[in-house]
């Protein structure tokens, strides 16, 4: 499993034989809620999105995270366009 610190640079543990990943927008060592959405509307700077998808590649928490804010952010949007049909009728 990956550990994450932030603050330095992608390198290998020797001593643990670690990956050690360093992710923006993190909860303790797991992406934040914020940052997945803000992964998935594509509205973090370019190095942090990248660095995202790479701790999507090794954690299938935040991928399973990733899945659940995906359908919600989906379900708003069929809510939002439902309420905008109902003000133009």
């Amino acid at each position: 499993r990956a550990t994450m610190a932030r603050g330095t640079p992608p390198a290998t543990d020797t001593k643990h034989r670690k990956l050690v990943i360093v992710v923006p927008e993190v909860f303790g060592e797991h992406v934040s809620n914020d940052g997945l959405e803000r992964y998935l509307l594509r509205t973090l700077p370019p190095s942090e999105m990248a660095r995202v998808a790479e701790h999507l590649q090794v954690c299938d928490e935040c991928q399973e995270r990733l899945v659940g804010t995906d359908e919600f952010i989906s379900a708003i949007r069929a809510a939002l366009k439902i309420l905008e049909s109902r003000k133009v009728e």
